[in-house]
C-alpha cells in the first residue's frame, strides 16, 4: 500500500510541474540568450532550444551579435510569460521593438499557431507595428500590439532569427 501511494504522489507532482519547451533556429550565427525572472539573473545560451524547469514568467530571448546589452538592450527582443494555473492560464510573447530595442536581425516567432515577424525597418510593411508586426508603442506615434495570447499549460515558442 505504501508503495502504491508513493506513486500516486509522484505521478501527482509530475502534473503539476510546468515545463515549457523552447525551440531557437538561430541561422544568423552568434549566440540566442534567454534571461527571465527566476534564471540566476545570468544569460542562459539556448542556440539548442531549452525546456524551463518551471514557469517562465518576464523573460525575454535575443540573439547576441556582439551589440546587445545585458537585457536585449539595442537588439530586438521575443518576450512574454508562459506560466501553467489553473483553468485556462493565458501565456503570452511577443516581438519587442520598445525603448531601447533595435531590429539588429530578422526575428519571428510561432505561438498558439499563428507567426509573428520582423524584417526590415520599424513600422516598415516587412515589420508594422501591431498585430502580427513588433510592439513599439514606445511614444513615437506607432503603437501596435503584436502580442499573441494562447491558453493552456505546458504551452511551447519556436523562435528563428535571420
Amino acid at each position: 500500500m505504501q508503495f502504491k501511494t508513493i506513486l500516486l504522489v509522484v505521478f501527482l507532482i509530475g502534473l503539476a510541474t510546468a515545463r515549457h519547451r523552447i525551440n531557437v533556429n538561430n541561422r544568423c550565427g552568434g549566440t540566442a540568450l534567454l534571461m527571465y525572472t527566476g534564471g540566476g539573473g545570468r544569460p542562459i545560451n539556448v542556440n539548442n532550444g531549452f525546456t524551463s524547469p518551471g514557469d517562465l514568467r518576464s523573460f525575454i530571448i535575443y540573439r547576441q551579435g556582439g551589440t546587445c546589452g545585458m537585457n536585449g538592450e539595442n537588439c530586438i527582443t521575443v518576450e512574454g510569460s508562459l506560466f501553467n494555473g489553473t483553468g485556462n492560464p493565458q501565456n503570452s510573447v511577443n516581438l519587442s521593438l520598445v525603448g531601447s530595442h533595435k531590429i539588429n536581425n530578422p526575428a519571428s516567432f510561432t505561438f498558439a499557431g499563428e507567426t509573428f515577424s520582423c524584417r526590415g525597418t520599424k513600422g516598415s510593411a516587412s515589420c508594422p507595428c501591431g498585430y502580427k508586426g513588433a510592439y513599439c508603442a514606445d511614444g513615437d506615434g506607432r503603437s501596435g500590439a503584436a502580442i499573441k495570447s494562447g491558453f493552456g499549460n505546458n504551452q511551447g515558442l519556436s523562435i528563428t532569427f535571420c
